[in-house]
């Protein structure tokens, strides 16, 4: 009864593939603790007897800076039947040839793009960002802008470049005009310029 119980303990706390001994985060530590289903201890550690400097060990993961990325959208090297059906979510026109679908993709994300800017504006100004040259393994995507990927991420990608000061920082104050709101969907829809890196967050 007691492996039983210790093998679902286990279970429900663990971040490994361990059976009775596991690993688990300070996150699930925390939570386990305000949930009172249990706390860590110090088998080496003398509860009993006062101490000057009492130790225990303990080991603590590396902690990882959160990281963030704009993950990947479709352009126009997509077929004629993805475009469509991507069109067709947004109750769009699906006439044309594929170059036709890939420009109203691009208008529907500058469309939305406006109808989303407050949203966006108020996000970034509670939150800067730096660009690195490459996305850290850990970085998720941004959590903000609900829907469908595809178009979110488009979205996404048109604000950030819209607003890096330096090709560095990420912040709403800051807004380059080189491209009109239609202009740079269509470049980014049709790969005349780029996204890259990843945005880890600052202060």
């Amino acid at each position: 009864m007691k492996r039983q119980a210790a093998a679902e303990f286990a279970d429900r706390w663990r971040t490994d593939t361990g059976k009775y001994v596991f690993q688990t985060t300070m996150d699930k530590l925390t939570d386990m603790v305000e949930r009172n289903a249990g706390g860590p201890s110090f088998p080496s550690l003398n509860y009993v007897t006062p101490v000057d400097t009492p130790v225990a060990p303990a080991e603590v993961d590396a902690s990882r800076v959160k990281a963030f990325h704009v993950a990947r959208f479709p352009t126009s090297a997509c077929t004629s039947d993805q475009l469509k059906g991507i069109l067709r979510e947004y109750g769009a026109s699906q006439t044309g040839n594929k170059e036709e679908l890939a420009t109203k993709f691009a208008a529907l994300a500058a469309n939305t793009y406006e109808k989303k800017r407050h949203e966006l504006d108020e996000f970034f100004s509670a939150h800067r960002f730096v660009r690195v040259d490459s996305s850290p393994q850990n970085s998720t995507g941004f959590p903000i802008l609900d829907g469908p990927q595809y178009l979110r991420n488009l979205v996404l990608a048109m604000y950030a470049l819209r607003h890096l000061r330096g090709n560095a920082i990420l912040e709403s104050a800051h807004e380059n005009t080189t491209y009109g709101i239609q202009e740079l969907a269509l470049a980014l829809v049709f790969g005349k310029i780029f996204l890259t890196g990843g945005f880890v967050p600052v202060a």
